[in-house]
């Protein structure tokens, strides 16, 4: 039996906050193709290098930081950490758009 099309399809998660929980149900359900979006207080997880190598080990190259969240907080994403894209407003809208399901982190 074919699974159904939606559960083909790439998802985006939202990581609203750096809560242990919250990281480890998403990454529970995280699969290959899904984007991982860190915004509100999902982006102090940029503060733990230790939480981030854990991200970077299930997600690859699939995540990025909304830019106004990382820089309202203070933090810098090391310059060596070019898989962790920081997106505008605007770049976040075009994921959004992007993938037909979108699940949301707290």
């Amino acid at each position: 039996m074919s699974e159904p099309l939606a559960e083909k399809m790439p998802r985006l998660h939202l990581l609203m906050s750096a809560n242990d929980a919250a990281i480890r149900d998403c990454l529970a359900l995280f699969r290959p193709g899904d984007y991982l979006l860190l915004v509100d207080q999902g982006v102090a997880v940029l503060a733990h290098q230790q939480r981030t190598e854990s991200l970077l080990a299930v997600v690859g190259e699939c995540i990025g930081a909304l830019r106004a969240d990382v820089l309202a907080r203070g933090l810098d994403v090391e310059p060596g950490r070019a898989e962790i894209q920081l997106l505008s407003d605007l770049e976040w809208a075009e994921k959004v758009a992007m993938h037909t399901q979108v699940l949301s982190w707290k």
